[in-house]
């Protein structure tokens, strides 16, 4: 699936921007604060 560089900008910043105000409540019920964790991102 190909989306238009402007649009993909502008959805990832959407998306951001409604994490960062009061914080991802999802997230927050669901992880522990003091928890960690190890990624690896491969990109083509």
């Amino acid at each position: 699936m190909f989306l238009p560089r402007k649009i993909l900008e502008e959805k990832l910043r959407s998306i951001l921007t409604e994490d960062l105000g009061k914080g991802d409540a999802t997230t927050m019920l669901l992880i522990p604060a003091d928890s960690t964790a190890e990624a690896e991102v491969i990109a083509r």
